[in-house]
């Protein structure tokens, strides 16, 4: 699949954000508007309940994915299931129903994420001959940027200067979801999972023997071979380690992007000074996705992890020893998310199969979300308890601990290594991976 064919997966992505953005972003600004304070416990649960469905359903659906070897059914559902949503929500008159509605829909349209990505990282395998991928990846990333910054511009925009409300526009994304879930099934290509290449090879080492090809799922035990399944990444120590260190740094940053916008005007910051260091941010972000996989391909994943994290506990120390809006806002005004996006995605690639792809993003996107629902909860505990300027402290203590953990994935996965090239191939192909981390690793 060509890098001009992914088009179709791009747009899939840009309207996949823009829809979460306009559900998430302000759905619960509209409902606040129509049932007062008194609902707030409730509206918080748009977003904390849906984050705990998409925890499970997107490992679930990485599973799914890689026994039936295709993406474009899940990318297809997903968007039909944001249609549906939008649609009901548009109609929904109470804060109880949009939670369920939002949470039952979470179930299906989770599976987008991993589909799309899996998609992504395949096609770069297959296009740059099993070498260290990123061509199309930042693609799929750009456009899921594009789609955040629409849905959390557009909105407003249309909600303050026009007459239009949120019921029209929570339909109007349904058309958009729709169309572009006409447009994938009538132009998307699934990504082939070539077993001749199960990772990617360090450029000049010698080719890995390929893993023996996975044997059919029992399809009487569908929930046991998923769960086998899940657990294979879970045991390889350089998996894990790489999933733990990505928890504690997303969560730090969640749990200071929460109160930041609150925190930066208890400072004396202003609003706009609030919105300007999000849009400038977001704008560099989604040119600056190229710029992180050169890295990616130059320093190797887990050392721009590594980087990037230091990055973010850099900023909370500032803001813990200068407490100054200026500061805050030129923090926030630095582009780090694609950076931190790129060589997440890229590591947990890069520690997969391609018949374990969908597992190892759709686990990524769960732990993620894990610690958007946990660090957001955190921060606003932190904050009523000991106040806002404790936030920055506990993403300080919390994205140290991740920075500790990521210097420690270079052990397990030379660790790992090793003991593949002394014992052989297990998990149907160990010395396949050797390989496969050698490229992808290189200088982490």
């Amino acid at each position: 699949m060509s890098r001009h064919g992914m088009f179709p997966l791009y747009a899939a992505a840009a309207a996949r954000t823009a829809c979460e953005s306009l559900v998430f972003a302000y759905l619960p600004i509209a409902l606040y508007w129509r049932t007062g304070e008194q609902a707030l416990p409730a509206i918080a649960l748009i977003t904390a309940a849906p984050a705990v469905v998409r925890f499970f359903a997107a490992q679930g659906w990485g599973v799914a994915i890689d026994r039936t070897r295709r993406q474009k059914p899940f990318i297809v559902a997903g968007l039909a299931a944001h249609a549906v949503l939008l649609a009901l929500l548009a109609a929904a008159e109470d804060v109880g129903r949009a939670v369920l509605l939002v949470s039952a829909g979470a179930a299906v349209y989770s599976a987008v994420s991993p589909a799309a990505r899996t998609a992504a990282t395949l096609a770069d395998e297959r296009a740059s001959g099993g070498r260290a991928p990123l061509r199309i990846l930042p693609g799929l990333l750009k456009a899921e940027s594009v789609g955040w910054l629409i849905g959390g511009m557009l909105p407003g925009y249309l909600l303050d200067h026009t007459a239009l409300e949120m019921p029209s526009l929570l339909r109007g994304a349904g058309v958009l979801a729709s169309l572009t879930a006409l447009a994938a099934i009538i132009w998307l290509r699934d990504a082939a999972m070539d077993p001749a290449r199960p990772g990617h090879a360090k450029e000049g080492a010698a080719a890995p023997d390929p893993a023996p090809a996975p044997a059919p799922p029992r399809l009487e035990q569908p929930a046991a071979a998923a769960k086998d399944g899940l657990l294979t990444l879970y045991r390889r120590p350089e998996f894990a380690g790489l999933l733990l260190a990505l928890f504690f740094i997303f969560f730090a940053r969640e749990a200071f992007f929460t109160v930041y916008g609150i925190y930066l005007t208890e400072l004396g910051g202003s609003t706009t000074l609030y919105g300007a260091s999000i849009s400038i941010a977001t704008l560099l972000g989604i040119g600056l996705y190229d710029a992180a996989a050169r890295l990616v391909r130059r320093w190797g994943d887990v050392r721009l992890v590594r980087v990037t994290g230091a990055v973010y506990v850099l900023g909370y120390g500032v803001t813990v020893l200068w407490p100054n809006p200026w500061v805050l806002a030129a923090y926030f005004s630095l582009p780090l998310f694609p950076f931190l996006t790129m060589a997440s995605a890229a590591a947990a690639a890069a520690r997969s199969e391609a018949r374990e792809r969908g597992r190892s993003l759709g686990i990524l996107e769960a732990v993620d979300l894990l610690a958007v629902a946990l660090g957001s909860t955190s921060a606003g505990s932190a904050a009523a308890r000991w106040g806002l300027a404790s936030v920055p402290v506990l993403a300080l203590s919390v994205g140290s601990a991740g920075l500790l953990l990521s210097s420690r994935l270079r052990r397990w996965t030379g660790a790992r290594r090793n003991a593949a090239l002394t014992r052989g191939a297990p998990d149907g192909g160990a010395q396949a991976q050797a390989g496969h981390w050698q490229g992808m690793s290189k200088n982490s």
